[in-house]
Order: C-alpha cells, then sequence, then structure tokens
C-alpha cells in the first residue's frame, strides 16, 4: 500500500489500495473496543493476537477491519460482539458467546460487520480464513 497524506488525529489516509480510492486507515496495534468515531475508518491490524470488541450494536453502525500483521498471522485476530450481540450471515449460526477468529492472517485479509437487527451484527464482507468460535 502507498501512504498518499496524513490525516487528522493519527489517521493515515491511504488511496489506490485494493479495497476503495480515498478511505481514511487507522492503524491499530493494541486490543481495543471499537466506538462510534470508529464509523467510517478501516481498523488496520498491525500486529498478531488482538482481540477487538464490537460495542453494542445500533443502526447505522458498520465496521471494516483488515488484518496488516505478519504474513504468518498465527492466531492473528478475534472479533468479539458485545456480550448481548451476535454474528449473522452466510452459514452462520451464532450464539451470544461466539467470535470471529482470524486464524492464520496474511495482509489484506478483512472482514465487514453491520448493523443486522437488534440480535447482532451481519457479516457483509470477508476474506480470508475466518472461523466462528465459541468462547
Amino acid at each position: 500500500m502507498a501512504i498518499d497524506k496524513t490525516g487528522a488525529k493519527g489517521q493515515t489516509r491511504i488511496e489506490g489500495t485494493l479495497l476503495e480510492q480515498g478511505l481514511w486507515f487507522e492503524p491499530i496495534s493494541t486490543s481495543f473496543t471499537v466506538d462510534v468515531n470508529d464509523i467510517g475508518k478501516v481498523l488496520l491490524i498491525k500486529k498478531t493476537g488482538l482481540t477487538i470488541t464490537l460495542l453494542a450494536i445500533a443502526v447505522g453502525h458498520k465496521f471494516l477491519i483488515v488484518y496488516d500483521g505478519p504474513e504468518d498471522g498465527k492466531g492473528a485476530l478475534k472479533i468479539l460482539p458485545n456480550a448481548s450481540d451476535k454474528f449473522a450471515g452466510v452459514d452462520i449460526s451464532a450464539t451470544d458467546a461466539d467470535s470471529m477468529d482470524l486464524t492464520f492472517g496474511k495482509p489484506g485479509d478483512l472482514i465487514q460487520v453491520e448493523y443486522f437487527s437488534a440480535d447482532g451484527w451481519a457479516i457483509t464482507k470477508i476474506a480470508g480464513n475466518w472461523n466462528l468460535t465459541a468462547v
């Protein structure tokens, strides 16, 4: 990826990527809980072993998380819904205690989740070796 500009508040704007042009990327190197200030960003995961916790579901929430850590990426990333939410999508029958785990991450692996219903998150884009895991 070619970094063209630096955005406000430490965000990096990268243009001409495989995803879409003109997106705001925020490098992430520690586990954290997303909040409304992360809507519209691409959360760019730079290290393995991180846990990203989603906030409680609400209309209009949508997050794109892209792995950009080491190529071997063993145990790369865990995405947890809020305790009262779950994931929905093709061939997914999740319970409230399930997470989406990127087992062997490669740069460019991604997951996008967005508001589905009061029950939780719809997975609307996914690439890579993701697994639904009981926690």
